[in-house]
Formats: C-alpha cells, sequence, structure tokens
C-alpha cells in the first residue's frame, strides 16, 4: 500500500526513505527540494526509494513549519460560463504540484 511502511508500522517519513536508500535525511530533503549541489546519482538513488515506498510529504507537517502549499482564487464573476473551467484547470495543475486551493465565488469575493 502506497504511503504505508512495509513493515506495516505506519506512515512511510523522510527517515524511512533515507534509511532505504542509506542517505541522510538532509540529503532526501536536499532532492525533494530540487537543491543545487545535489549529484544525479543521489537524485536517482533517492528517487527510486521515494517511489518504491509510495512516500508522499505531509501536508499537516508542510503547515508545521509554516509552508502550507495553500492558496486562493477569488472568482468574481460567477455568471461567466468559463470560470469553472478555468478554476478547475487551475486546481487540477496545483494540486499535481503538491499545493491546495482554496476558491470562493461570488460578488465581492
Amino acid at each position: 500500500m502506497a504511503g504505508q511502511a512495509s513493515d506495516g508500522r505506519g506512515r512511510v517519513t523522510i527517515r524511512t526513505v533515507a534509511a532505504d536508500a542509506g542517505v541522510s535525511v538532509a540529503a532526501v530533503s536536499k532532492v525533494m527540494r530540487n537543491a543545487y549541489g545535489v549529484s544525479e546519482a543521489l537524485r536517482q538513488k533517492v528517487e527510486a526509494s521515494i517511489e518504491k515506498l509510495g512516500y508522499r510529504p505531509s501536508i499537516a507537517a508542510r503547515g508545521m513549519r509554516g509552508q502550507t502549499y495553500t492558496f486562493g482564487v477569488l472568482l468574481v464573476d460567477i455568471e461567466n460560463p468559463f470560470l469553472p473551467s478555468i478554476y478547475h484547470g487551475i486546481e487540477d495543475r496545483a494540486e499535481a504540484q503538491g499545493y491546495k486551493v482554496m476558491g470562493r465565488c461570488g460578488p465581492g469575493a
């Protein structure tokens, strides 16, 4: 099951990925942030472990660091028939990048 430790003891964490890849937690973090100075060999090793374990960063943990990865979209003209399509496109792209979208519609949104 994705996101579940192979030993059944709970959620896969960045520490689980680091242990599986044989690297430090800091190295996994650098790969995930696409930080400067990460070798291609390290990137491949960490990404292979992430894929194998089904690791997904915790949105709650991001929030505790002050990084909620959430943004708002205000739609004023709710009568416009194109806006729902535009909003859904924004939402799909944002969620594919790990962001959450909060939407508000109506006059004076």
